[in-house]
């Protein structure tokens, strides 16, 4: 499979660069200037979306056929092209899968790029290999093992919760069929884009990583998410920051003819006092941005600190090529950027995670500083526990077996003795809040509010009846209760959603790790990484959500640096199998990078316009009025066609009387007793229909 040495490089003159340059610059240009004013010709979002892929395709042809890679550009435009069209046939919402409407010009035109994209990729793949080194390549892989690569890859390209619960089986294999087709489709294009790759080396900018990741983070949570909530749990965090933004764990309950109009899912009134249930690690973090008025950038800062914590650590447990390639793929990680750009808590958790671990792999010279250090961690880990429990617990007890068991280490019985008595520090401000607000420290908010509306013990973890919601959450939880087959349907769906989401490939996201279960050997670090996962995916196979439907599967979370280590492994192990055939090591690193490329360009800003735009109904709509001063400081009744969400959140907690209060219209009766309250505000009736 080497690349024949007489072979010319294929160049393109100056000007036909400068023309390729202009066509794909003014394409991006054009789709761009539609988030700062009307849309050109009446385009729809997705059509803007879809024609910014056309530049960026363009733009990759321009660049490396003026380097002499445009085969290479050409592959790589092939990729861009063909996979956003097949992002445009995807349904994007709570399980993605393929669709096609025969009576839409628009999907033949994206089946024709997907028919192109295959045209080119085979001449492209068939113009180096002949079928002599393609059985060298069987012969090296094994053909067992393409085969287990391939149909692992296919099983998990459509998740089954989507159909399980109304039987419809013929509907999943044809989809299961089609995402083969897909999986195939995108190994012959990198197995083009490898075969044409220039030799130069890539050299990895950490800097422009965090960089990278704080304005892609930033631009996803001001565009696509606008800076709002948009789902009831981050309604409810955001309400909790405000909380401690006055100095106070709970407000004082509204007055009692307001407080049916303002329930709200995970808000509830406790003695006299209003509070959020959720649990207030992230929302302690959250208050930073509430107070300088600026929420919505919370996440992204994190996700920059993320980054180069990501590369820290794994430069300790590695090499630091090998973290510069982690802090690669985790910058341009679709799902790591839609939780960047979002007000959900695992970035929180994801930070104290890592940053307890770079602390506990530093070696200070001086044995006090190395306590030091310990119990610093031990801070950063019982943070994970204030903010996410189950997390904090799993992985603050498998940090703290793995201290015991560092025996090259000094002083580690004093270390791990450090970093339990850190975790119990922050930890206990768990129970704290627990012992205010319910008055047993060992019965959280969210737990008394959820057996008090559902039933107690509905959210526990187990098997039975009685677990998760009495009536049912539809689609999202396939029957009543909790058993071990709705377990397999959860973990398969949640393999499934990390496989699409992790790094937006369609080859899937996880093909570089079967590459390393497959054609690598798992060293020391891997095999601890392995063993956090499974302990995660195993707790969560007992909990009755999965949890998957909003920014990938979020309870799963805290394997995305386990992830990392694991892929770039997968990497180097196929890397080294194919270096038997000729393929340089430059040649596997430009591949990733335009698979990266292709995560961070093309699938997260579909992701963004089709999915997190406007999700769930929530809309800047109240917000704009309110700021224009429309409401006043009126009661205002929002009607219940409308998404109350988005107004309710505008709510302060301390109800001033220099603002207004959004309350659902209740009807007659009810909204008369809030009017009671108070007689002397305006009141105003608002209906409004949102619309994308």
């Amino acid at each position: 499979m080497a690349e024949k040495n007489n072979e010319r490089p294929w160049n393109f003159g100056s000007v036909a660069t400068a023309v390729i340059w202009a066509i794909g610059l003014g394409l991006i240009g054009l789709s761009v200037s539609a988030l700062f004013t009307s849309a050109p010709f009446g385009m729809a979002p997705k059509s803007l979306w879809y024609l910014s892929v056309i530049g960026l395709a363009t733009c990759l042809v321009g660049y490396f056929g003026s380097h002499g890679g445009a085969k290479f550009g050409c592959a790589a435009a092939a990729l861009f092209l063909g996979g956003g069209a097949h992002l445009w046939l995807t349904q994007p919402l709570w399980f993605p899968a393929l669709t096609f409407n025969q009576d839409d010009p628009a999907s033949w035109v994206m089946l024709t790029a997907i028919g192109a994209q295959s045209m080119v990729c085979l001449a492209l793949f068939w113009q180096k290999v002949r079928l002599g080194p393609i059985m060298a390549l069987i012969q090296t892989l094994g053909p067992v093992r393409i085969t287990v690569f391939l149909l692992l890859s296919t099983a998990f390209s459509v998740s089954v919760m989507g159909y399980v619960p109304r039987q419809d089986f013929v509907t999943y294999a044809a989809q299961i069929i089609a995402g083969g087709c897909f999986v195939v489709l995108t190994v012959i294009n990198i197995a083009a884009l490898i075969l044409h790759a220039p030799r130069a080396t890539l050299k990895i900018a950490v800097p422009a990583l965090v960089a990278i990741a704080f304005g892609a983070s930033a631009l996803l949570a001001w565009f696509a998410f606008q800076r709002l909530p948009h789902v009831q749990d981050e309604v409810a965090y955001l309400f909790q920051a405000r909380t401690f933004a006055h100095g106070t764990l709970a407000i004082s309950a509204p007055p009692e003819g307001l407080q049916t109009g303002l329930e709200f899912y995970l808000l509830t009134i406790r003695d006299d006092l209003w509070f959020s249930t959720t649990p207030p690690g992230w929302s302690g973090v959250l208050m930073i941005g509430v107070l300088v008025n600026a929420p919505w950038l919370v996440n992204p800062v994190l996700s920059a600190i993320i980054v180069w914590l990501a590369y820290s650590v794994a430069a300790c447990l590695t090499t630091r090529r090998a973290a510069a390639l982690a802090a690669l793929l985790i910058a341009m990680s679709p799902w790591f950027l839609a939780s960047s750009g979002s007000l959900m808590p695992h970035n929180t958790a994801i930070a104290c995670i890592l940053a307890a671990w770079r602390l506990l792999l530093a070696r200070p010279i001086r044995t006090r500083a190395l306590l030091l250090f310990a119990l610093l961690a031990g801070f950063f880990m019982g943070w994970v526990f204030v903010t996410r429990q189950l997390d904090g617990v799993l992985i603050g007890l498998a940090t703290a077996i793995w201290l015991l068991f560092q025996t090259g280490r000094p002083q580690r019985f004093m270390r791990v003795t450090a970093f339990c008595a850190g975790c119990i520090v922050t930890g206990s401000a768990f129970l704290f809040f627990n012992f205010i607000l319910t008055g047993d420290a060992l019965l959280a908010p969210l737990a008394e509010y959820l057996n008090t509306h559902w039933t107690h013990g509905a959210n526990s973890y187990g098997f039975g009846p009685e677990i998760g919601p009495p009536e049912g959450w539809g689609g999202l939880d396939i029957r009543l209760g909790h058993t071990p087959f709705e377990g397999v349907i959860n973990t398969a769906n949640n393999i499934a959603s990390t496989q699409f989401e992790y790094l937006g490939w369609a080859c899937g996201s996880l093909a570089l790790v079967t590459c390393l279960f497959l054609w690598g050997q798992p060293n020391r670090v891997d095999k601890g990484m392995i063993a956090l996962s499974l302990l995660v995916v195993v707790a969560m196979f007992f909990y009755w959500f999965a949890g998957s439907f909003y920014i990938g599967p979020r309870y799963w979370f805290s394997l995305l640096f386990p992830l990392l280590i694991l892929s770039v492994s997968g990497f180097d192990a196929l890397s080294n199998r194919l270096q038997t055939l000729g393929v340089q090591p430059e040649a596997m690193q430009a591949t990733l990078l335009v698979l990266c490329l292709f995560g961070l360009l093309v699938f997260t800003p579909w992701r963004g316009v089709e999915k997190y735009f406007g999700y769930q109904k929530y809309s800047p709509h109240y917000a704009e009025m309110r700021a224009s001063g429309d409401f006043g400081n009126a009661l205002v009744f929002i009607k219940q066609k409308a998404q109350f969400g988005s107004a309710f959140l505008l709510n302060d907690p301390g109800l001033p009387d220099d603002a207004p209060i959004f309350l659902r219209d209740l009807g007659e009766v009810q909204n008369a007793r809030a009017i009671a309250v108070f007689p002397d505000r305006p009141i105003i009736y608002h209906a409004w229909e949102f619309s994308r």
